[in-house]
């Protein structure tokens, strides 16, 4: 049998989510990098996700980068700095995304935790 299994130490708790969110204003990171949203999916809910859409041009020069030089471009423009507040109140086992996308669908996902620490 299967079930669902509740596991506080890496739920993100709602209230957390929406605070961290209200903290970011949506819009343009840099030219061409639009954070969309800032929040916790149902299906993760052991991270807060950004969902940032940058434009078809970018995309291509982006996929042509080897793999850890993206990631930490990508971490670099839209994951929060190893100085903000939300990593003190984030379990070890918790972490924040970017998931990159442009207006085709999601092409890109990158951890945080990794590649701010």
């Amino acid at each position: 049998m299967w079930w669902w299994r509740y596991e506080p130490r890496t739920h993100v708790p709602t209230r957390l989510a929406r605070e961290y969110s209200r903290r970011y204003t949506l819009g343009q990171l840099r030219p061409g990098w639009n954070l969309r949203s800032v929040s916790r999916n149902m299906d993760r809910v052991s991270t807060l996700i950004h969902r940032v859409e940058v434009n078809p041009e970018i995309a291509g020069e982006l996929l042509l980068m080897p793999r850890g030089k993206r990631r930490e471009l990508v971490a670099g423009i839209a994951c929060p700095p190893a100085s903000d507040p939300i990593w003190e109140r984030l379990t070890s086992a918790q972490d924040v995304l970017v998931e990159l996308s442009t207006d085709r669908g999601s092409f890109e996902t990158v951890a945080c935790r990794a590649r701010v620490f």
